[in-house]
């Protein structure tokens, strides 16, 4: 969440299987195994993925630059998300 300053403890059930992580300046996704994708940290820099979290299903590789992350899916399509 937005005031988590990089902890996970707003996430750390979630975060099993894990196969990658990227990170923003304040935020970090994780690529699970499932190919569902966990976030947190600044929701601004890409912390916070609710409003795309429904398209997130299929997510083959994440992406960060400082302020966004983006996914490409196993369709090729490509979903972003954070400072745009």
């Amino acid at each position: 969440d937005a005031t988590s300053h990089g902890h996970t403890r707003s996430v750390e059930a979630q975060l099993r299987n894990v196969q990658v992580i990227s990170a923003t300046r304040s935020a970090f996704a994780a690529l699970l195994a499932d190919g569902t994708v966990v976030t947190w940290g600044d929701a601004a820099t890409g912390g916070d993925s609710r409003h795309v979290q429904e398209l997130l299903k299929d997510t083959r590789h994440i992406e960060a630059s400082d302020k966004a992350f983006a996914a490409i899916l196993g369709n090729g399509s490509i979903v972003t998300w954070g400072d745009k």
